[in-house]
């Protein structure tokens, strides 16, 4: 097997030029708001289903929707009937996440005439521990064999494991679950934006960043920011020197300051 079918492509031509591809073997956490990290990890699943290889989707936050890689695989001149290369689970408690991740070495064995999982995601894990009917103590025990069978899957069946999570918030109650995390990825890619088209992330473990940027056909000067009809406006301050007098309080002290600032 040569090395390139141990890598993976981001499926963004902004990340596959400023980072290289992520390879099986390894645990990937992409943090940042959902809109940004669930489209990336479409682009990747997408370019996995046009590969011809098969992919293993466990969701716990109510992401999965395989409607929406649609026009995705339509740009790539796929058709939709190429989905059932995905194979999608969903938890709805934080019992049934564990369960999926026990099973989840398992469920990748490759079917009858289908190529080995190289992909597996997992969206939105911490969010399930942190459920207010499981206790916190329980929910950490939950996450911490949870993350420990993600990395054993991914080292003994050689598949890249990608994982999200939002930005942590200083008042978020699943915080030190993030934590943890943090601490079990081998690798982390943080995404503030992306547009489908632009994206801008930072891969902590090469300790480099990626941006789009966008050239403007025209030459920009001041003027393009100032519009006709603007005028300037002025703001007065204080009241007029003609109408102060010792009866307006503080009058004799204003009088005084502005009479220095007129003349000098």
């Amino acid at each position: 097997m040569g090395r390139d079918s141990n890598l993976i492509s981001w499926g963004v031509p902004g990340l596959s030029a400023s980072f290289p591809k992520p390879a099986t073997g390894r645990t990937l956490l992409l943090e940042g708001a959902k809109k940004y990290s669930h489209n990336l990890v479409s682009e990747m699943i997408c370019d996995e289903i046009c590969s011809g290889r098969p992919i293993h989707w466990i969701d716990g936050g109510m992401a999965l929707d395989p409607s929406g890689l649609i026009p995705m695989l339509s740009k790539r001149g796929r058709p939709p009937d190429e989905l059932r290369l995905l194979r999608g689970c969903r938890a709805f408690t934080a019992h049934q996440m564990v369960d999926l991740v026990r099973r989840a070495r398992g469920d990748i064995r490759p079917r009858e005439g289908e190529s080995e999982i190289r992909l597996v995601v997992i969206t939105d894990l911490a969010s399930m521990f942190g459920d207010m009917q499981v206790k916190r103590a329980e929910g950490k025990s939950m996450l911490s064999e949870s993350l420990g069978l993600i990395k054993s899957l991914a080292r003994t069946q050689n598949v890249l494991v990608v994982m999200t999570m939002p930005v942590p918030r200083d008042c978020d109650p699943y915080k030190p679950l993030y934590a943890q995390m943090n601490d079990h990825a081998d690798d982390k890619v943080s995404v503030p934006f992306y547009d489908g088209t632009n994206i801008v992330a930072t891969h902590h473990s090469l300790q480099v960043s990626a941006s789009s940027i966008q050239t403007l056909s025209t030459r920009v000067s001041l003027r393009d920011f100032y519009g006709t009809s603007h005028s300037s406006k002025v703001v007065c301050m204080r009241p007029p020197l003609d109408n102060v007098s010792s009866e307006t309080p503080n009058g004799e002290s204003i009088e005084k300051e502005a009479r220095r600032a007129s003349a000098s």
